[in-house]
């Protein structure tokens, strides 16, 4: 009884080639099989999202450099960043130059947490931040440690008083 039971539920299925007792469902195996390449399309997508920066911090083409030595000011910074995750804006003034001034849209997405070294001064206008710093020598480094506050695009300038850099990144949520 039990083994007429096992052949009347497997009837639906047919015969591999009409020559093995083997049983099997096509229609299973071609869904599966699609479903295997999907998860494997998304598995490779995944790893290229992650290796572009796109999953966290970092990524191949995650960093960046505006400016250079003979514009007297270089800025290094991260293109994509995550709302209220911790970066840095690394600016490098090669000139002797005591201020760094930014744009109204920095400060309007970006919450300053900490500068090193600590300014001597810092002004805030309804167009721009500037920090004044005391006897920045050539080739000083300063830190600008932040935290995103808006996700979406972020441009803004840059500048020492004698060269302006545009910058653009990305926030997201």
């Amino acid at each position: 009884m039990l083994r007429l039971t096992a052949i009347i539920s497997f009837k639906h299925m047919k015969k591999h080639n009409q020559e093995l007792d083997i049983d099997e469902d096509l229609a299973l195996e071609h869904k599966s099989l699609i479903l295997e390449r999907i998860g494997w399309i998304l598995m490779l997508l995944f790893v290229v999202a992650a290796a572009l920066g796109f999953t966290g911090r970092g990524g191949i083409i995650n960093d960046k450099t505006e400016g250079s030595t003979a514009a007297g000011i270089e800025v290094a910074y991260e293109r994509f960043l995550r709302r209220d995750a911790p970066s840095t804006l690394k600016i490098t003034l090669h000139e002797p130059s005591s201020q760094v001034r930014f744009s109204k849209a920095f400060y309007e997405k970006v919450r300053i947490e900490e500068v090193v070294p600590e300014p001597k001064q810092v002004q805030v206008t309804h167009e721009s931040i500037l920090y004044t710093f005391e006897g920045a020598p050539v080739n000083a480094s300063l830190l600008f440690y932040l935290k995103p506050q808006k996700a979406g695009s972020l441009q803004y300038m840059v500048d020492n008083g004698k060269h302006q850099l545009s910058i653009s990144q990305y926030i997201y949520p």
